[in-house]
């Protein structure tokens, strides 16, 4: 995997800019999904809506799993990109990569573990 300035990109040279076209393709697999997850439980699909959501509700949630997971504040607020001010913005300029590393990895193990149960509920 080459290494590149954007975590978000479609070619690895600009940054992505489809996000209004991407999230209602996401919506429309995700309601796609829960229909047929209906269909399996003997629910009429066709009942089944998608509750209105933003992309910034995925970050909410990223932290408040943090949170869960004893992440220290400080490191997921810079998970999410927040920038530290004052002092502590001047003067460290540490990446703590390794720190978010290890809170990404735990935000990763919750949510194939929610997944997990979800799929086993629903055998």
């Amino acid at each position: 995997m080459r290494c590149t300035d954007y975590v978000f990109s479609v070619n690895g040279h600009a940054q992505f800019d489809g996000w209004s076209e991407a999230k209602d393709r996401l919506d429309k697999k995700m309601l796609t999904a829960l229909r047929a997850e209906a269909a399996q439980q003997g629910l009429d699909p066709a009942r089944v809506e998608l509750e209105p959501w933003q992309l910034r509700d995925l970050r909410r949630t990223a932290r408040r799993l943090m949170s869960r997971k004893k992440v220290p504040s400080e490191i997921a607020e810079r998970c999410l990109g927040h920038v530290m001010t004052l002092v502590r913005g001047t003067y460290d300029r540490y990446d703590y990569l390794v720190e978010k590393r290890d809170a990404f990895a735990k935000l990763a193990q919750m949510s194939r573990r929610s997944s997990s149960r979800k799929a086993r509920s629903l055998r």
